[in-house]
């Protein structure tokens, strides 16, 4: 898919070093099995998609920018608001935005 927006993924902090040095690594299950790395339009959703039903502790917002690159596309309360990429995306493509204590 080409001209994709800015979109956004939250990841507790203690994962920092590893997001600088090697990336978002696919981790998230595909409805085909496929290992995506699962990513929104907004930091809110976001933080409802993965922060906000995990443990509490310190998390970070990474703002990623990907490309010309295959996606999944995925509803959520009844509408397409979360984005799955079927590979790794290095660091060099991730800007730390914020950090928060939940």
């Amino acid at each position: 898919m080409r001209n994709l927006p800015p979109l956004y993924h939250w990841a507790p902090t203690a994962c920092r070093d590893a997001i600088l040095e090697t990336g978002l690594r696919p981790s998230c299950p595909h409805r085909d099995g496929t290992l995506t790395v699962c990513l929104a339009s907004t930091p809110s959703v976001a933080w409802a998609l993965s922060g906000a039903m995990r443990e509490r502790g310190a998390w970070d917002l990474w703002e990623v920018c990907v490309a010309d690159t295959p996606v999944f596309r995925v509803r959520h309360w009844g509408r397409l608001c979360e984005w799955r990429i079927p590979r790794a995306i290095a660091s060099h493509g991730l800007l730390l935005v914020a950090s928060r204590e939940w």
